[in-house]
């Protein structure tokens, strides 16, 4: 048995000429360097709410993952968060430190905020590489809580509420997606379709198809969010179109034209097996041409065509694939790619249980609740696991489990270009036909992580910017009294947070200089010096330390951020929240606090008995030395003395310190007993 199947593998391998798999495998290897040269970073933000009132806090927890696995990006430690309005105008911007992918950070919505539909984007330095396309965004909803005499301005929900409903009757987009690119005559052909109002939020559409003579050929009808199928084999000289009827009126949209010679493609899945199909027109064979099948730019698996036939059909087993979209393209004997098809494959051995339990039932007002969160695997073994958690009132804010989600985004909407309506519809295991319309919807998506021809031909993207370990701290050094002549010196970095951090370098000749990487992981101060050496030729008297000019400017250089495209602006579905009962709920929450705004209370004495506590941040059992005499607390030092040297500060605020020299030969002397 052993030996027979040795020879029939080599009979096979014989029927395959040795410069197909060379021309094979020559693609694939590049297409792996070009996804291990240019990994791809992606972000995600977990908010609490989907709408907030003017006066809140938006807290978002962010996550960075890295590569085709997904791992905890290690490259990038600082986030960028924006929240942008509808007129694309960035309202504010957060440095979000990244540990480990993970993060945090908010935004405080002022009061002068104006309502409406915002969103808040997210990317790093590196992302700035791509397609801005694929910067995580995310839509959420501001509204204002308008308050009079007699409570909520009703005019306001009104407005609110027509911005809602602004379109009732849209007209209908519909679409047509043949599955491998292209319509081929004389075989079958699957064809997507999508029907869409001008928002691209899906529509229940049903229509026919006819011919050139107006004959009808085949009904078609949209299944839930526009999305629909149907098989077609065209005739050669026939031109096809699509006819619908919405509200009594006839509309006509032309279906793409058919190829008189060309391939097509089509794949049939089933859990963790697909059979795949690749159909010429022309009676040619198949010998010399293949299908590369990747995972996010990790090929996996590659079929060649064989001589004498004039199809590929082979199955693919999937079981050690991840979850996550799959790719496979299929190329001619010369190289040349002909069709493309996108599937998603759902690994059952990565799906998660999550448990969440609280300890009662009922409980009262402000009594404490506590919570047990279990997350297992498909054994039932407990996973190490990092979750954010949201705690909401579901009277007025319902989680809604069609929007998007952490699972959805990781594994399906960061990989395509474009909105995807209700994206958590497909991961929920209780929709019995979410995979049969997932895969109806990735053949009205096309792939946009890269283009073919950049890695046949094998092209280097020129990566402008670089992933940052850390905070940066950027300008020039420029004269003081002429601020357009740019001047070299030496500049120094100060931080006072948590511990004191500091850092000397000398500018370049042009003046400019850069601190790389600092760890910073909140809000801080920064302290920058600079000064120049005097010119050199002057005379220094002997055991003196050399003098030096401080008549330099320093000027913070911001780097240039992306511009945010109203292209790529996200869809806001149809919320089963309440804004109505969360603005009166906010209307009373302001109307409290604002009856204590300006009052105080005149009580009788109170005398508090208790044990002094001792404050001193510095008391640490076990320390070896004493008390000290004269102790420094940066943050009670004026703002504009943080700016003075360290040893400038200590000969003011230290009495009997004095300070000698000019740096680097600084000497310190301290009058009283050695």
């Amino acid at each position: 048995m052993y030996w027979r199947i040795i020879i029939l593998s080599l009979f096979f391998l014989s029927l395959i000429p040795l410069e197909d798999v060379k021309l094979a495998d020559q693609i694939s290897d590049r297409l792996l360097s070009y996804s291990q040269d240019y990994p791809i970073e992606r972000a995600y933000l977990h908010t609490d709410k989907p709408f907030y009132v003017t006066g809140e806090d938006i807290w978002f927890k962010a996550y960075l993952m890295l590569g085709p696995y997904q791992t905890p990006d290690t490259i990038s430690s600082v986030l960028y968060v924006e929240l942008v309005s509808e007129e694309g105008a960035v309202m504010e911007r957060r440095q979000v430190r990244i540990n480990e992918g993970l993060g945090f950070g908010d935004f405080h919505l002022h009061r002068n905020i104006l309502p409406g539909n915002y969103m808040l984007q997210a990317y790093t330095r590196y992302m700035q590489n791509f397609d801005d396309s694929f910067f995580y965004r995310k839509g959420i909803k501001i509204l204002q809580v308008y308050q009079t005499e007699a409570g909520v301005n009703t005019a306001a929900r009104e407005r609110f509420d027509s911005r809602e409903n602004a379109f009732t009757t849209p007209p209908v987009l519909l679409r047509f997606f043949p599955e491998g690119g292209d319509l081929v005559e004389g075989v079958v052909n699957y064809v997507a379709f999508k029907a869409t109002e001008p928002t691209g939020k899906g529509i229940e559409a049903e229509g026919i198809i006819v011919n050139s003579a107006g004959i009808e050929i085949l009904k078609f009808r949209a299944k839930r969010f526009g999305l629909g199928l149907f098989t077609l084999v065209p005739v050669r000289g026939e031109i096809y179109t699509a006819i619908l009827k919405i509200n009594s009126v006839e509309l006509k949209f032309p279906l793409p034209a058919s190829l008189k010679n060309g391939y097509a493609m089509h794949i049939a899945k089933d859990r963790n097996d697909l059979n795949l199909w690749v159909r010429n027109n022309m009676g040619s064979d198949m010998e010399g041409a293949f299908v590369i099948g990747h995972y996010r730019g990790f090929p996996f698996i590659t079929i060649h065509g064989e001589r004498g036939k004039n199809i590929i059909n082979s199955p693919v087993n999937l079981t050690n694939i991840p979850s996550g979209i799959l790719h496979f393209t299929f190329f001619d004997s010369l190289g040349i790619p002909h069709c493309e098809r996108l599937v998603y494959h759902e690994n059952e051995a990565e799906m998660l249980e999550f448990s969440i339990k609280s300890d009662k039932e009922n409980y009262k007002k402000r009594e404490k609740v506590t919570v047990d969160i279990r997350c297992t695997g498909q054994q039932g073994n407990p996973l190490l696991t990092n979750i954010s958690l949201s705690v909401t009132n579901t009277s007025v804010i319902n989680p809604d489990p069609l929007k998007s989600n952490i699972m959805s985004y990781f594994n399906l909407e960061s990989d395509l270009k474009g909105a995807i309506e209700n994206p958590g519809y497909y991961f929920n295991t209780e929709n019995k036909d979410r995979l049969e319309l997932l895969d109806v919807l990735l053949l009205t998506h096309g792939w946009r992580r890269f283009a073919w021809k950049d890695v046949l031909n094998d092209l280097k993207m020129s990566v402008q910017f670089l992933a940052e370990p850390g905070f940066n701290i950027e300008g020039n050094l420029v004269d003081f009294y002429n601020q357009s002549k740019y001047r070299p010196g030496y500049v120094r970095l100060f931080i006072f947070k948590d511990r004191l951090y500091f850092n000397e370098m000398e500018s370049d000749a042009s003046g400019k200089f850069k601190f790389e990487g600092i760890d910073i992981n909140d809000s801080t101060h920064v302290v920058i010096q600079a000064w120049e050496k005097r010119p050199p030729g002057k005379k220094i008297k002997p055991n003196n330390a050399p003098e030096y000019k401080n008549d330099l400017f320093i000027r913070i250089e911001s780097p240039a951020f992306p511009v945010p495209k109203l292209d790529y602006w996200p869809i806001f579905p149809a919320s089963k929240s309440s804004p109505e009962k969360y603005i009166d709920l906010n209307t009373l929450i302001l109307s409290i606090d604002s009856s204590f705004e300006g009052r105080t209370v005149l009580m009788d004495e109170i005398l508090i008995k208790s044990t002094k506590i001792s404050n001193d941040p510095y008391d640490v059992p076990g320390k070896l030395y004493r008390n000290p005499s004269q102790r420094i607390d940066m943050d009670s030092i004026p703002v504009h003395y943080q700016s003075l040297l360290f040893f400038d500060i200590l000969r003011r605020y230290v009495p009997g310190l004095s300070v000698r020299g000019y740096p680097p030969g600084l000497q310190v002397e301290l009058r009283g007993p050695r």
